[in-house]
């Protein structure tokens, strides 16, 4: 007698808790993986931000022209990117000469592009 009320009880509480447990999990959408981004190159001519170098949306504030004989020329670093195409065409690396924000600029814009910059 025992038994047989006790099996009843038994599977009803497996049941109860099972659909239970159904409701939890990682959520809606768990599974379904983000189509790629398309990565196209850059056209010829063209900027990123697509805009003209010398307005104030890409490049800010102006400060003044660096010289090779001005004090901030200096400050500036040397990007060595291989990716990175310079055109250098006085032969004096001085192309690839950038103030450090505009350094890191160019490579957090290159590492979310992955294609070569030229």
């Amino acid at each position: 007698m025992r038994l047989s009320t006790r099996v009843p009880l038994l599977t009803g509480c497996i049941l109860l808790l099972a659909s239970a447990c159904a409701c939890c999990g990682p959520g809606r959408g768990y599974g379904k993986r983000r189509p790629p981004r398309k990565l196209t190159p850059l056209a010829y001519k063209q900027f990123s931000p697509n805009v003209a170098e010398k307005t104030l949306g890409a490049s800010g504030r102006y400060e003044g022209k660096i010289t090779r004989s001005s004090e901030r020329f200096k400050e500036l670093t040397a990007n060595y990117n291989p990716d990175i195409i310079f055109k250098d065409e006085e032969n004096t690396g001085a192309d690839r000469m950038m103030t450090q924000a505009s350094e890191n600029l160019v490579a957090a814009e290159h590492k979310h592009s992955a294609v070569k910059i030229s």
